[in-house]
């Protein structure tokens, strides 16, 4: 039975990139895959999907295709396979990557092996920093003391004691990869797993390094600088390069994130990038309209105060909150006015009665009314 072409298989034109092709794969693997379609020619449909995909995939595959057909893209090269099943690992490996996350419900991984002794940067970690909201305003800069892995410089990350205490791993010959046949009901397929023997290594150590006890790292302390920016919000991160996990094989160390934790303060609320005060006053510095002074993150700041200001009004002090990272502007820190009676000593209470009772005032009365004519 003739072939179709392949182009005409994923519904793409001859001139498709890698990218377009993997789309169009992508899609009819999902629709056509035997877990969810049950149709006679379902499998049958897959499998050509499959064989044209791992074709057009391939840059030299394709070339050939292109120039000699089915026949020029099946003969020559060592990474067309055919074996029973969907058409060759590589296609398969792909949908399992794309679709199922790298998961072969078949057993074990799909993913590419990547090659155990290549230098392995180790794993970020991450560490929550409590900050004060001080600090978060003013920014900060400061030295912590933290743990740090290096290579050990005895055995240079190999971990054993001399390079004659390296062997290579019998049961898989130094690949640390052994070849493993799995029967499914699609028929047999061949995967790679890791070598048990030395953990995919290739090698095994006869004497492991005195000075790391075989584990190629040594764990040491440092004291990086911590640079905290002006503004810095809650859970907002900060990296420290090289005070991760542990490298692999001689690789780098990984990298620490810090996630910003801010304590609460006693007075100033956080309004975006502006600050909240409640800030209390009594009544005879606004009938003298007095200056008074205000505490701010920055220090402290001096303002006169008129005397028709009422409880419950809001003053901004310009520029007095947090600065915007994005921007580098400030924002404000806003007054919510609280007036206070002070207290009175008895003596000077009957002086201050007698200025106060020739003040005429008809506020009150005034919101009695209001509160009459709606009843």
């Amino acid at each position: 039975m003739k072939k179709k072409d392949y182009y005409e298989v994923l519904g793409v034109s001859k001139d498709a990139d890698v990218k377009e092709i993997k789309k169009a794969y992508r899609s009819l693997a999902m629709k056509y895959h035997p877990d969810k379609n049950s149709s006679p020619d379902g499998e049958a449909k897959f499998k050509e999907i499959n064989e044209a995909n791992e074709c057009l995939s391939d840059p030299e595959r394709r070339q050939r295709y292109d120039a000699y057909g089915h026949d020029g893209a099946n003969s020559g090269g060592d990474n067309y396979s055919k074996t029973s099943g969907f058409g060759g690992f590589g296609g398969f490996g792909d949908i399992f990557n794309d679709v199922f996350g790298g998961f072969n419900p078949f057993g074990g991984s799909m993913k590419k092996n990547q090659s155990k002794n290549e230098p392995t940067k180790g794993n970020t970690l991450q560490a929550k920093l409590q900050i004060s909201f001080i600090d978060s305003v003013l920014g900060k800069e400061f030295s912590e003391k933290l743990v740090k892995y290096v290579t050990c410089d005895n055995c240079e990350g190999s971990g054993a004691q001399n390079k004659s205490d390296i062997q290579k791993c019998d049961p898989c010959s130094g690949t640390g990869e052994q070849t493993r046949r799995i029967q499914t009901p699609f028929g047999q397929m061949v995967e790679q797993i890791v070598c048990r023997t030395c953990q995919g290594s290739g090698k095994n150590i006869i004497k492991k390094c005195s000075k790391c006890s075989g584990n190629g790292i040594l764990k040491t302390t440092g004291n990086p600088v911590v640079k905290i920016p002006e503004g810095v919000q809650e859970s907002q991160t900060i990296l420290v390069k090289g005070y991760g996990g542990p490298g692999k094989n001689g690789g780098p160390s990984g990298d620490l994130i810090l996630i910003i934790t801010i304590e609460e303060h006693p007075f100033y609320k956080r309004n975006g990038d502006n600050i909240l005060l409640d800030f209390p006053i009594s009544f005879i510095s606004i009938i003298n309209e007095e200056k008074v002074k205000i505490p701010t993150p920055y220090g402290i700041e001096e303002i006169v105060i008129k005397n028709d200001i009422q409880s419950g009004s809001i003053v901004n002090i310009k520029k007095r909150g947090f600065k915007n990272i994005d921007t580098g502007q400030y924002g404000d820190l806003k007054l919510n006015i609280k007036i206070y009676v002070p207290k009175i000593k008895d003596k000077d209470k009957q002086q201050v009665g007698n200025i106060l009772k020739n003040t005429k005032d008809k506020t009150h009365d005034d919101w009695i009314l209001k509160v009459k004519k709606i009843n």
